[in-house]
């Protein structure tokens, strides 16, 4: 175990790769950690999928703006470890770009989405919002409806409650 472990640290195994004194270790599955195992996920988002989309019917986040007369859309973005001050989401063309960077004890957390966005829904949009909390970014998305959603809602059968007496 001693030899395994001296071999590592003196024999070059680890990276040489150091910043603010830390050396970063690329190596894990040697005797001194071991390699790690497991996954991060939530209901939708996880490693290999760090944007998630989902058309909203209520607010989620006490928004008073919310409108039945529009479409609302939210990507759960995973900006993990990166501090919500230093989050930046912009409209470029037909995409969202959103990104952060943060330094927290030696170690730069970074992420970066390119998120693309239909002509479809671009032609319909009326508004773009941003938030940030707990290591995920919101971006919401108000659109009007379609031509198809409104006649649907138009006939739609109202129901009407009769009291008898």
């Amino acid at each position: 175990m001693f030899d395994e472990i001296f071999d590592d640290v003196f024999n070059d195994d680890f990276s040489n790769e150091m910043k603010d004194g830390l050396s970063v270790i690329n190596n894990y599955d040697k005797a001194l950690f071991g390699k790690p195992f497991g996954k991060f996920f939530t209901d939708f988002t996880q490693d290999v999928h760090p944007v998630h989309w989902v058309k909203l019917f209520k607010p989620d986040n006490g928004d008073n703006s919310f409108n039945d007369n529009y479409d609302h859309f939210r990507a759960s973005v995973r900006a993990v470890g990166v501090n919500k001050n230093d989050i930046k989401a912009t409209m470029q063309g037909k995409n969202i770009k959103i990104s952060g960077t943060t330094d927290s004890r030696g170690i730069q957390y970074h992420f970066y989405e390119n998120i693309p966005i239909s002509d479809e829904l671009l032609d319909r949009l009326v508004r773009i919002k941003g938030e940030a909390e707990n290591g995920m970014a919101y971006i919401y998305l108000d659109a009007k409806k379609t031509k198809e959603e409104e006649e649907a809602e138009q006939n739609k059968e109202k129901s009407v409650k009769i009291d008898i007496e």
